[in-house]
């Protein structure tokens, strides 16, 4: 590979593979996402996930892009690396260990962090639709939001899918199918892992949508036409039945069930995790309101949430690969010849980089800093990307 020697694989979903990788030139590491499939340039440029990363101007709680590449057909999103994992993570080694939650004091700096990143997306008129712990990535005290395969924007007429977030942090208008859901979304997927990160158990963890209604029902009550008359009309509409296990809360109001459900937390975090979670996506907290609030201030020290200790260790003279990075507590993998991808042959524009280079394959392809894509052959052609 000319310019990134490849590593293994460090991250895998239903998009693709992501890898662990070193730009040559300047020895930075980055996250290289390759996406499943074949696509012409001109499929491209609409995903939604360059789209919206191409909106956003850069944000420390956002996890940055810095080029795009089309390699016979795969599509490749160079990322910034972020090496202490995902919150998924850190909660499955706590829970391992035995470690118990974080203290409450490092749960209001992650959900803080969260909301900062969903500020600046909302502000930008995009939504995620895919808040979750493993897409909340430690870079040390440092929490970025990743994954913006599912992002659009609020403005956007076409017709808004219910099949979008994990189950278990997806918001109750989307369960219901509502037509016409927004940001509140991703406000009500960060209590969800508020909650989590408070008692490492999952809020809401239900084994299918009606499944998913009964818990969030259980706890936070019924739509009624008085308290959300849109969930109401929906709910009827779905002709959903709600058993008794919904019901059997019903003598206590939901702050009080989240007391229990919460029992060794402030009452700040309980009046917080209300806040985010109720039904009505119009009683919800925005991201901006979220921040004011005064469980998320004054954070009085900066968090420990993982030891950030690197090493190098000796490279061994019978491998030729690169030397090896380890992480702790989040073992990455080393990086060796074997298994490596299919490598980078060409060369692309850095997204926000104004430097232009001759092309080296008569079929290159990159995005520049004024958001133009151009597709090098024999005659040139630019497309504009929109800027809203």
């Amino acid at each position: 590979m000319d310019r990134y020697t490849v590593g293994e694989k460090i991250g895998e979903g239903s998009f693709g593979q992501v890898y662990f990788a070193v730009k040559h030139s300047t020895n930075e590491k980055r996250a290289i996402k390759r996406l499943k499939g074949a696509f012409a340039w001109e499929k491209v440029v609409p995903m939604r996930e360059l789209q919206s990363l191409m909106q956003l101007t850069h944000h420390a709680n956002i996890v940055q892009l810095h080029e795009v590449h089309l390699v016979r057909g795969v599509v490749h999103f160079v990322f910034e690396y972020v090496p202490n994992g995902s919150l998924h993570d850190l909660m499955m080694l706590r829970a391992k260990a035995e470690q118990g939650p974080l203290e409450e004091i490092d749960v209001r700096a992650i959900v803080q962090q969260v909301l900062q990143g969903l500020e600046h997306l909302h502000r930008h008129g995009l939504m995620h639709r895919d808040i979750k712990p493993e897409n909340l990535l430690l870079a040390g005290t440092v929490v970025k939001v990743a994954d913006f395969s599912m992002a659009r924007g609020v403005e956007n007429m076409s017709p808004l899918t219910s099949y979008v977030s994990t189950r278990w942090y997806r918001a109750p208008e989307v369960l219901l199918a509502s037509p016409d859901y927004d940001q509140a979304v991703d406000i009500f997927a960060t209590g969800c892992i508020l909650a989590e990160l408070l008692s490492l158990e999952p809020l809401f963890p239900g084994r299918s949508e009606i499944d998913q209604l009964q818990l969030i029902f259980a706890l936070m009550g019924q739509p009624t036409s008085r308290t959300w008359k849109e969930g109401f009309r929906l709910l009827q509409r779905l002709g959903v039945i709600v058993d008794g296990a919904s019901t059997a809360k019903a003598s206590i109001s939901p702050r009080q069930g989240l007391v229990q459900h919460l029992p060794s937390v402030s009452a700040a975090a309980v009046d917080f995790t209300f806040a985010v979670i109720t039904l009505n996506p119009r009683d919800r907290l925005t991201a901006s309101e979220a921040l004011r609030h005064p469980f998320l201030k004054p954070l009085l020290r900066q968090p420990i949430l993982v030891n950030t200790t690197t090493s190098t260790p000796a490279r061994s003279k019978a491998s030729s690969g690169p030397t090896a990075v380890t992480i702790t507590p989040f073992q990455r993998p080393s990086m060796t010849d074997v298994d490596t991808p299919e490598r980078l042959t060409h060369t692309a524009l850095p997204v926000g980089s104004a430097k232009r280079r001759k092309p080296t394959d008569a079929s290159e392809m990159y995005i520049s800093s004024a958001f133009e894509v151009q597709w090098r052959k024999s005659t040139h052609t630019i497309a504009r990307l929109p800027e809203t």
